[in-house]
């Protein structure tokens, strides 16, 4: 069995040269949307808006006199701490009571004590350097630092298969 068709039926040869003149086709209308302008309209950029002019008023540099500075408050007295003596637990020890005030019926008497005066140490402080005396360097020094380099890197092979070259 033999098709029967006429060639002049045949659309399939014609589908190609039907997809080719639609992109050109699709292509020209783009081409005229993109380019599409008018020129007889002006483009007017001024809003109305009108800036205020500001006068910049100079103001004279003010100096402050230098008063002299009244000594810092002397520094509070440190708090004495209570020795504790630990007893063994084998050792006799006496009791007794402690009356208080309430049980004898006395008067609490406060004895003042002179305040301690601390001697303060001057502390020095750190300099700040704005010249570093010896810059830093890789260890080894600058062959060395040219080596580690070289055994490091490791060049795509992708850029190598393409041909890409340049600096980094």
């Amino acid at each position: 069995m033999e098709i029967k068709k006429s060639p002049k039926a045949d659309l399939e040869g014609k589908k190609t040269t039907g997809l080719l003149i639609g992109f050109v086709l699709i292509l020209a209308a783009m081409f005229v949307a993109f380019e599409w302008t008018e020129r007889d309209k002006k483009v007017i950029t001024d809003t109305g808006i009108v800036e205020p002019a500001f006068e910049e008023e100079m103001v004279p540099i003010t100096e402050q006199q230098e008063q002299p500075q009244a000594p810092p408050p002397p520094p509070e007295a440190p708090k004495m701490e209570e020795v504790l003596q630990i007893a063994d637990n084998d050792a006799n020890v006496e009791e007794s009571t402690i009356a208080t005030s309430e049980e004898v019926g006395e008067a609490v008497v406060v004895v003042q004590q002179a305040p301690v005066e601390v001697e303060e140490e001057e502390v020095e402080e750190q300099q700040i350097f704005q010249v570093v005396e010896e810059m830093p360097e890789f260890p080894g020094g600058m062959a060395e630092c040219l080596k580690f380099l070289a055994k490091n890197i490791k060049y795509p092979t992708i850029a190598q298969e393409n041909g890409v070259q340049g600096r980094v």
